[in-house]
């Protein structure tokens, strides 16, 4: 999935403990309590190297320079990468693991972006966990295109029609993370465009921070075949709620469900269904079925 998403992303391809300087291949390295309870440390045991400052510095100097992140992938179980997971030690020579936490890059990574927008490769491998991530992560590059276009123009017109063409996609989250962000948007304080651009993009998280449940998604879905109660046959209607209820039970992907109101929103020329993200939330060439059968409802 990595490889795949190169043509769609700006890339920053980094391996921290080779860059500074640990080569292939390396004795391990791992992460100990400090003099506090707060305080991690990276050591090398075979070497007894304490990396702890050099790998600050290296991720400091790496991320400072970087403008906007809309994403990360990690290595998950890293002492330098692991988002969560990384095992911390009371000693150098001690297997006694005393917690465990962000690798010392992973933490300079979630200083600068939401968890939300993180992942690991092993995640990626999990259908819904990596359905979510892209679309999160696309909908951040999307809204920091909008937010461009706002400054430029002295103007939320583009906050506005970012949230209109997203509106069935933040309410399969939930409707009060949509109605959140519409108020927002629609600015009735007058206050300035930075202003509003910096609130939404603080809420943006409890709209689709979390990964949308199948009965939210199945009412917007019914929703949306509300907008062809007039132009659909009853076996057609009838085809369509039973896919929902596969769906619904886990038997079909979202897929199955959309692309056959795609294919009513070509056919009947339905411009306000055409312009929701919902249906494509992200690159089509990103889309993949592939399952590790781990962490499904995670």
């Amino acid at each position: 999935m990595v490889a795949k998403l190169l043509p769609y992303v700006d890339a920053i391809d980094c391996c921290p403990e080779m860059d500074i300087g640990l080569g292939v291949p390396r004795d391990p390295v791992r992460l100990l309590r400090g003099s506090s309870d707060s305080e991690v440390r990276m050591v090398q045991p075979a070497s007894g190297r304490d990396l702890t400052e050099e790998m600050r510095e290296y991720s400091s100097g790496l991320l400072d320079p970087i403008r906007a992140l809309d994403g990360a992938v990690l290595k998950s179980r890293s002492p330098s990468c692991a988002v969560r997971e990384a095992k911390v030690y009371r000693s150098a020579d001690s297997s006694e693991v005393l917690g465990k936490g962000p690798g010392l890059f992973a933490a300079e990574v979630l200083r600068r972006m939401p968890e939300w927008l993180v992942t690991t490769e092993g995640r990626l491998r999990n259908f819904a966990l990596r359905e979510h991530w892209l679309t999160c992560v696309f909908t951040m590059a999307r809204l920091r295109a909008a937010s461009l276009e706002c400054s430029e123009a002295r103007s939320i017109g583009p906050l506005v029609s970012f949230h209109a063409a997203h509106k069935l996609l933040f309410l399969a989250h939930g409707r009060r993370g949509m109605v959140l962000l519409g108020r927002i948007a629609a600015n009735p304080e007058g206050r300035s465009v930075r202003d509003v651009i910096t609130s939404y993009a603080e809420a943006l998280p409890s709209a689709i921070g979390r990964n949308p449940s199948r009965g939210r998604t199945v009412d917007v879905l019914q929703h949306a075949m509300g907008c062809f109660k007039r132009s659909v046959s009853s076996e057609e209607r009838s085809h369509f709620m039973g896919l929902l209820g596969m769906y619904r039970s886990k038997q079909l992907p979202l897929s199955a469900c959309t692309s056959v109101l795609g294919s009513w929103i070509a056919r009947e020329r339905e411009t306000y269904l055409a312009g929701q993200v919902f249906f494509r939330p992200y690159p089509v060439g990103l889309i993949e079925v592939s399952d590790s059968g781990k962490g499904r409802d995670l």
